[in-house]
């Protein structure tokens, strides 16, 4: 990707109005992007780090957790005034110019492209203490790593540019390895802890509403090792998350969906200059986006043989719908307005990921005592034995029953596809149809491999299951 010239969206009442996007001009209504990485103040450095959050929540405002639904078989679009947008994810595939591909793959880079500026601006900053420096460089370097994390959840195989601080026509970053690129985000997120430990008590910078509780330096590194849990699981570092989960904000000590929602989050707004939800995620009618039904067949029962109460929570019965030939009647209840906060991550899913962590080390006594206390918590489910044992219509191996506790803890929010393709199980997701596909991946977006000779293989579409 190329270095970005400039920063391409507004930072509501915070920051600055691009007016050309040649360098050469002069920004007429606020301070330019060279005022800030040349002659930087410690008001624009805070207001620029503010900036990398309000940024990085434009991804999954709008087609993320829709497309990855999709992928993961957790919903559909059906849009009636866009009949597309069941065959291009399901049928035809992603095409690098579509939307699909372009939509996922550009929004994530402004804030990488933020956080590359802040990095470098905090470095000639008068006014700000060290502590206040390394506060800024904690928090750049976990948000910038969380927009990794983003894009690599999509492109996967396709790989991704990271050496892209660069200056403006210079030479394109390479495309490395997925495993490149999650061996680059944990060196990100273990340098922002190195950071953020010696931060002091206190941000030089306000933080959204979404990081209530986790607004200081101390309580920032606990999601910045959340995080780093996450990428872990990801990368098959199976005793490296569970040393991070233990520095993380994992709690197990009260069974109340309070207690399980504990985390962070981007949060959105209809108020003038903020971010709201697009009703492709917020669709309080279903009018677009519908439910997959083997959410309603493959939800466990409870002692009093209701299903699962995370079912019951976040899939409702709606008017059946037809559209290219996929028939719905169950729409989401989870995003209720286009107010919504959206996880970013959640006790909840640090508890799983836990029990991820200690099914792949043999730990199965522990990894259950997880999976069981996420089952009562949020789900109103009786136990599983230990030794595991199925009963009724539970998985037959342990490692499936985490994986159907994530399907219903974390529905909608972004992780299905991605934990099948992880333990290469794509192809037991189901398909409605014959002719539907299951693509393991997105490819590059076009603007990435035009300009590349050869292009890299990842501007390929991949082969569907």
């Amino acid at each position: 990707m190329r270095s970005l010239p400039s920063l391409t969206a507004l930072l509501a009442g915070l920051t600055w109005i691009a007016c050309s996007p040649d360098l050469t001009v002069g920004n007429k209504n606020a301070g330019s992007l060279n005022d800030l990485a040349d002659n930087p103040t410690a008001t624009a450095v805070a207001t620029a780090t503010q900036g990398i959050f309000d940024q990085s929540r434009n991804l999954l405002a709008q087609f993320y957790i829709v497309f990855t639904g999709e992928l993961g078989r957790e919903g559909y679009c059906m849009d009636p005034t866009n009949p597309d947008c069941v065959t291009h994810p399901l049928i035809e595939g992603p095409d690098p110019g579509r939307y699909e591909v372009t939509s996922l793959y550009y929004p994530p880079w402004v804030p990488i492209r933020m956080a590359n500026v802040v990095l470098k601006s905090v470095e000639r900053v008068a006014g700000l203490t060290d502590q206040q420096k390394e506060g800024v460089r904690g928090a750049a370097k976990t948000m910038k790593a969380l927009n990794f994390i983003y894009l690599i959840g999509v492109f996967d195989q396709s790989g991704l540019p990271i050496d892209v601080d660069r200056e403006p026509g210079s030479a394109l970053a390479p495309v490395v390895s997925k495993a490149e690129v999650f061996t680059y985000i944990g060196q990100l997120l273990d340098q922002a802890k190195t950071h953020l430990q010696g931060a002091g008590a206190t941000f030089a910078f306000r933080l959204p509403p979404g990081f209530a509780g986790f607004t200081t330096p101390a309580t920032f590194l606990q999601f910045n090792r959340a995080l780093r849990t996450r990428v872990d699981i990801y990368a098959n570092n199976y005793s490296a998350a569970l040393t991070d989960v233990s520095e993380s904000f994992i709690n197990t000590s009260q069974g109340t969906l309070t207690n399980m929602n504990l985390g962070v989050y981007h949060s959105f707004g209809t108020a003038s200059g903020d971010v709201a939800l697009q009703q492709f995620v917020y669709d309080p009618t279903s009018r677009i986006v519908m439910a997959h039904a083997a959410l309603e067949t493959d939800a466990q029962l409870r002692a009093d043989g209701t299903a699962d109460l995370r079912y019951q929570r976040k899939v409702t019965r709606v008017t059946r719908r037809t559209l290219q030939g996929v028939t719905a009647d169950l729409g989401f209840t989870i995003y209720n307005s286009p107010s919504a906060p959206v996880p970013i991550i959640r006790n909840e899913e640090l508890v799983l990921l836990r029990a991820e962590a200690n099914i792949a080390l043999g730990n199965t006594s522990a990894a259950i005592a997880d999976i069981n206390f996420v089952r009562a918590a949020s789900g109103g489910l009786p136990a599983i034995s230990d030794p595991y044992v199925p009963v009724g219509n539970q998985p037959a191996a342990l490692l499936d029953e985490v994986l159907y506790e994530k399907r219903y803890s974390l529905l909608w929010e972004g992780h299905r596809w991605i934990d099948m393709r992880h333990y290469g199980k794509l192809a037991e997701l189901p398909k409605y149809a014959a002719n539907h596909r299951i693509y393991p991946y997105w490819p590059l977006a076009q603007a990435e491999c035009v300009p590349r000779t050869p292009p890299p293989a990842g501007c390929t579409t991949p082969t569907p299951l």
